[in-house]
Formats: C-alpha cells, sequence, structure tokens
C-alpha cells in the first residue's frame, strides 16, 4: 500500500482528481472545508484476487487525525473515521493509522459529497464536546447535534420529527435536547435566511401546555438550541440560499413568509406571529 504526492498543474491532473476537486469547489467557503481540508490523495491497495487498485480520495486533518471522503462512482459519497497519525505531517497510509480496504466498508451513503463533509464535521465536534463533558460523554452538546440534524436532513429532507429525533438519540443526543433542536432548528434557519430582509419575526414564542392552552410565552432567542442553530448559520452563511431552505421549510413561519409572498407582499411588509410548541 503506498500513498503519493502528484505535483502536476491542474490540466495535467488524472481525471478523477479533476472531479474532486470540482465536486469540492463550491464549498470552499464552508468552515469545515476551509480549515480541515488537506488535499486529494492518492491511494493504492492490492485487492485479493484482482491485484492493484489505484483511487483518489479527499482528505481531511485536524491536528493529528486524519479521514477520507470519497465517492463510489454511483453519485454515493462515503466519509471514514478519524485516523490518528504518528505526526501532524504524517503520510495517511504509515502506521499507526491502520488505513486499508476495510475503512471503505461499511460506512455510509451520503447523496452529496457536502453531506459527507458535514458527516465529518458532526464526527469532529461530537469528539471534542465528548472531551469537554465527562459527566455525560455519550450525550453531544448542542452544536455537535445541530451537525447532525442537518447532515441527517440532507440525506432525508422528508423525514418527520420523530425520525429525527430517533435518529438524533442514536447519535448520542439526549431525547430532550434532541426534541428541542427539531423545534429550533428550522425556526433559526428561516431566520437566518430572511435576517437582512425586513420580516418582522415575532421575538417570542407560546408554550402549550397538555390541553393545547397557552401556558406562557419565552424569548426565542434566550433558547440555546435556537442560538446554536444560530451559530452554525452564521458559520456556514457562504453557502447558498438553497442550503438553509431544506431545513427551515419544515418552519410555520417559512411557509407562512411564503404564502404572503405569494400573494404579492412585500418582504419589508410582512410580521410573523409567535411560533407555538409543546413544553
Amino acid at each position: 500500500m503506498a500513498s503519493e504526492e502528484r505535483p502536476v498543474s491542474l490540466e495535467h491532473m488524472p481525471e478523477e482528481v479533476q472531479m474532486y476537486m470540482a465536486a469540492l469547489q463550491p464549498h470552499h467557503g464552508h468552515p469545515f472545508v476551509r480549515d480541515h481540508f488537506h488535499q486529494v490523495t492518492h491511494l493504492s491497495f492490492v485487492v485479493p484476487g484482482r491485484g492493484q487498485a489505484d483511487f483518489f480520495a479527499l482528505e481531511f486533518r485536524v491536528g493529528q487525525d486524519a479521514a477520507l471522503i470519497w465517492s463510489d462512482g454511483m453519485g454515493n459519497w462515503g466519509a471514514g473515521r478519524w485516523l490518528t497519525l504518528s505526526q501532524p505531517n504524517a503520510d495517511i497510509t504509515f502506521p499507526p493509522s491502520h488505513l486499508s480496504l476495510d475503512y471503505f466498508q461499511g460506512a455510509q451513503a451520503n447523496p452529496t459529497v457536502l453531506a459527507a463533509v458535514e458527516l465529518l464535521a458532526a464526527s469532529v465536534q461530537a469528539k471534542q464536546n465528548a472531551s469537554a463533558d465527562r459527566k455525560c460523554p455519550t450525550d453531544l452538546a448542542l452544536r455537535g447535534g445541530v451537525n447532525a440534524m442537518v447532515v441527517f436532513l440532507q440525506a432525508n429532507p422528508m423525514a418527520d420529527d420523530d425520525a429525527i429525533v430517533r435518529y438524533l438519540s442514536d447519535c448520542g443526543v439526549a431525547k430532550a435536547r434532541a426534541t428541542k433542536l427539531v423545534q429550533f432548528l428550522p425556526i433559526a434557519f428561516t431566520r437566518f435566511l430572511y435576517r437582512d430582509k425586513g420580516v418582522q419575526f415575532a421575538p417570542n414564542y407560546v408554550v402549550l401546555g397538555n390541553d393545547g392552552q397557552p401556558l406562557a410565552q419565552r424569548l426565542i432567542a434566550d433558547e440555546p438550541a435556537f442560538r446554536a442553530a444560530w451559530d452554525y448559520c452564521e458559520e456556514t452563511k457562504t453557502v447558498s440560499e438553497d442550503y438553509f431552505v431544506n431545513i427551515a421549510a419544515r418552519s410555520g413561519g417559512y411557509l407562512a413568509i411564503q404564502d404572503v409572498l405569494r400573494q404579492g407582499s412585500n418582504l419589508a411588509d410582512i410580521a410573523t406571529g409567535p411560533p407555538f410548541m409543546s413544553e
């Protein structure tokens, strides 16, 4: 097994390298890509019964850890686990990384390279949060939960709330926290999407009791799940608006804005009512 760098100009790069660079190019402004993309890495393995196999992958690095994202040639993108290197500048194929063909087997199939990037970003955040919170090492902090929910909805845009909560719970997010993320992530994405369009958003939300009657009003901006989602948007704002619409569209506020726009109103004339949600 070997890995090598190929110091050639873009037009002379292998077609597969150009494909990887083209796939990643629209996401160069993404915080994780901007900070952690390392290179397009050439890999070579001996496959039993088939001989040598040469291919490429996107390599990302965080400190002394490295991970790969690759295309299966059928429109799916895999994201591998993080491997610890002997030193920050070491080749990913060198011990103790234990990179082998097994690394590429059984990985989740993601529909886009961005979804695979978000999966890696979420795994880094989860690891950092677990280290920072030893009292609950299996529970992702809210930011890690935001990352995980975005990844899931990119792959499953029609998933219902229960499916999202189950997924986040499987990722280690406490159920109560997962529920808050389901409630406030679409609100944050909607408000970020229209943050400078003149829409007047209600500052409060209404808490409903078991009988469906209002119990209290609380400030949306005070909700930790909302703030974590907003921070995520701030760090991802260089991507296209479509990136935010997919999740914002789950919000009643977003749908109400679209209805009013279809009736010919201007965004600056729109004022939303407070969201209603169960405790």
